[in-house]
């Protein structure tokens, strides 16, 4: 019997009003292709957005699994599917046909004769315009939810996660029992979860590059984040995060280890972008595989600090708590517009970078949250769409 883990809650809540803080960087950060940016712009904001993008969506989509299949596993796969169209598929449209456009009607304008948003919209519509913008998340989100049923029958999960994995059971188990003697039990964890995302990544980047898409699906991330999700619902059929604890004296080392990755991890950016092939040489093949690996371990290296940190100091829900967790998905839907709306309009404005940007962001939050307690939250039909309990 798993207990209410309020930590994850939070931690999830968390992950989601993060996206405010990253959408606002990507404007003021240069090398980082966005619908709208600043005139004036600095590489910290470069780093700012790398930092938060290594490990929120992993993180995300993570905690997805692992909620995803408590919900199945207590409710049964008729009410899993009927709540999955009430929470996610109803939001899932409003965003992609309400919020979507918004950002391609931005960068339509800037590549060809202005029009208005009402004259652009039938263009988005069509094939060659329509995206998911940030939208695109609920859309992975809902195909892993009917990829989760069809795992609870055939339990393809189990099978990979398990000892027998391509029938190298002996071996497995001889090296497992091997690196449980040598290693702490959370290092030995941490060691299985990078290599289990690490694998599936490097295989279906070795035939698909990072912006190759169909039906706008990108099989690149499509496969990254579905690893993630993957270890969430294992996490949750083995218990694996009811006893999470925080150790103090791996804090300096894991700080260190962080901060080490994440630099490699700047420069790996630099010289192998991943839209990038990466088949045609040695040499090459050689720095993606160290920069897909450096990817995961360092966003398992920030998971693995979050969970104690928060299991710590927010294993418990109140007023405050409660009210960011029901509103995280809607402020998330509805800030990226107001975000793009109001950084078209701060670009005119003349005043210092780190103004501009601490401006941008905090009104971004506070309109986001306006918006949704006094229009969501007082509209039955709102809320409904919007997946707000």
């Amino acid at each position: 019997m798993h207990k209410r883990l309020f930590y994850l809650d939070n931690l999830k809540t968390f992950a989601l009003l993060l996206g405010v803080l990253f959408h606002t960087s990507i404007v003021y950060a240069p090398n980082v292709g966005y619908a709208i940016k600043s005139d004036e712009m600095h590489y910290f904001f470069t780093m700012l957005v790398h930092l938060i993008h290594v490990f929120r969506m992993p993180l995300f989509f993570f905690l997805s699994g692992f909620f995803s299949y408590l919900v199945l596993n207590k409710h049964g796969g008729r009410n899993f599917t009927f709540s999955r169209f009430e929470r996610m598929f109803a939001p899932l449209l409003v965003g992609l046909f309400f919020f979507a456009p918004v950002q391609y009607y931005l960068v339509y304008n800037q590549s060809h004769e202005p029009v208005s948003f009402w004259e652009y919209y039938p263009k988005f519509l069509s094939f060659e315009e329509f995206d998911y913008s940030h939208i695109w998340f609920l859309v992975y989100l809902f195909l892993y939810s009917f990829l989760l049923l069809i795992d609870r029958k055939f339990r393809l999960i189990e099978k990979i996660s398990s000892p027998s994995y391509f029938g190298l059971r002996k071996k497995i188990l001889r090296t497992n029992f091997r690196l449980k003697k040598k290693i702490s039990p959370s290092l030995y964890i941490y060691i299985k979860v990078v290599l289990f995302c690490f694998a599936p990544i490097l295989f279906v980047n070795w035939f698909f590059n990072k912006d190759d898409s169909y039906l706008r699906i990108q099989p690149v991330s499509f496969s990254f984040y579905l690893s993630y999700f993957m270890v969430g619902v294992i996490a949750y059929k083995r218990g694996l995060l009811q006893n999470v604890t925080i150790s103090r004296a791996g804090n300096k080392f894991r700080a260190m280890w962080i901060i080490l990755l994440f630099a490699a991890f700047l420069y790996m950016s630099e010289i192998d972008p991943y839209w990038m092939d990466f088949t045609f040489g040695v040499k090459r093949i050689v720095i993606r595989v160290c920069h897909l690996l450096i990817d995961n371990l360092l966003a398992w290296s920030f998971i693995f600090t979050l969970l104690p940190i928060f299991k710590k100091y927010l294993d418990h829900t109140d007023h405050t708590l409660d009210h960011l967790r029901n509103s995280g998905m809607s402020i998330y839907l509805i800030h990226h517009p107001i975000s793009l709306i109001l950084a078209n309009y701060l670009l005119k404005v003349k005043i210092p970078l780190l103004l501009k940007f601490s401006l941008h962001t905090l009104l971004v939050y506070l309109l986001s949250f306006f918006f949704y307690y006094y229009v969501i939250k007082k509209s039955f039909i709102l809320k409904r769409v919007f997946g707000t309990k």
